[in-house]
């Protein structure tokens, strides 16, 4: 799969608990916009992660990107709990991790071939 829009399981889990900070296209919900991490890191979010820009990143890029995707989700360092405290729905639950680390996985795969 080359593209998260691909997979709308996929899709939904990144717009609902990454585009906020990681995307062009997240606006934050009023209670979202609250959160120190959302206020003072979602420009910088944007700058190490933008998922507005995927489609153009060739296959080593977005492996590379997969690859520490995988790894805040592993550690559950994304999204910030701060932010999960002020968008509850942004927490992962582990069906949602699983579905993103196998995409993130998917992703690295292909860099390969």
């Amino acid at each position: 799969m080359a593209s998260f829009a691909a997979d709308p399981q996929v899709y939904d889990t990144l717009v609902n608990s990454c585009f906020d900070c990681h995307s062009d296209l997240g606006s934050g919900s009023w209670s979202a916009k609250l959160a120190p991490s959302y206020l003072f890191g979602a420009h910088e979010g944007r700058e190490t992660l933008n998922f507005s820009d995927w489609g153009t990143l060739d296959a080593k890029r977005r492996a590379a990107m997969a690859a520490k995707i995988a790894a805040v989700v592993k550690s559950g360092s994304m999204p910030p709990g701060d932010y999960g405290f002020f968008h509850p729905s942004a927490e992962l639950s582990d069906e949602q991790k699983e579905l993103v680390l196998q995409w993130t996985a998917e992703q690295m795969a292909s860099a390969r071939h």
